[in-house]
């Protein structure tokens, strides 16, 4: 057991044993004072969160490893926040990295056959047909950093070591890919033009049926005027 994990054992048991009473000195520090506890009674104790620190690389961008750290039970879905924001940073010069948002990302574990990835392996890391890389796990966003299927409670980052790998979709971060109008397919976006898209059809359709009714009454006039004018015989 780590010493802070011990020490905050201690602080637990503590606690159920003892009142504690805060108070400020005129010497402006802090003291605290005991008294035993005549009956038991429940505490509430806050639990220690650890932060991970883990090195992430953009799959078939060299040289694109970079830090994250983030609370271990924050989820995977936090995880792409906190990439997404290290890209904007740190590629923000690049034109294919602008329309990149955190859900468009892929996160993969940087480990096969069991090891974690050093920055060549990560370098060297080829994509299936899904465009998925080969042999890596792709994390949940729903599941916790500290679960057994991401890092689990016990991870220690080693030296050297890749452990994310980021995916960015074809088309998203890729200018060469699409004209900017295709470039970002993100859903809010999508639902915004198909709502101007449905806005202008409408106005098309009105448009289109008050010609139409203007036509008609147009023709039932010139016809009524025909028949109102007497045929003038030879």
């Amino acid at each position: 057991m780590h010493r802070k994990q011990e020490q905050l054992v201690q602080a637990k048991e503590l606690f159920n044993t003892y009142h504690f009473y805060i108070s400020i000195g005129s010497d402006n520090r802090v003291h605290v004072l005991q008294r035993r506890q005549q009956a038991h009674f429940d505490m509430p104790f806050l639990e220690f969160h650890a932060s991970v620190h883990l090195f992430c690389a953009i799959v078939g961008v060299a040289g694109s490893a970079f830090p994250v750290n983030i609370d271990e039970n924050e989820a995977g879905g936090d995880l792409k926040e906190a990439i997404w924001k290290k890209i904007k940073d740190k590629f923000i010069h690049d034109d294919e990295f602008r329309s990149v948002v955190a859900s468009d990302l892929k996160l993969f574990l940087a480990k096969t056959e069991g090891a974690w990835l050093d920055g060549a392996g990560a370098a060297a890391v080829a994509l299936d047909e899904r465009g998925h890389p080969q042999g890596c796990v792709q994390m949940d966003p729903t599941l916790w950093i500290k679960n057994p299927k991401h890092f689990g409670d016990n991870f220690q980052p080693g030296e050297g070591q890749v452990h994310v790998l980021v995916v960015v979709p074809k088309g998203v971060g890729d200018a060469s890919a699409a004209p900017p109008a295709a470039m970002h397919r993100h859903p809010e976006r999508l639902k915004r033009w198909a709502a101007i898209n449905e806005m202008i059809r409408q106005k098309n359709r009105d448009g289109n049926a008050k010609t139409s009714i203007q036509d008609t009454n147009r023709k039932r006039k010139n016809r009524d005027i025909d028949s109102s004018v007497p045929y003038m015989l030879g």
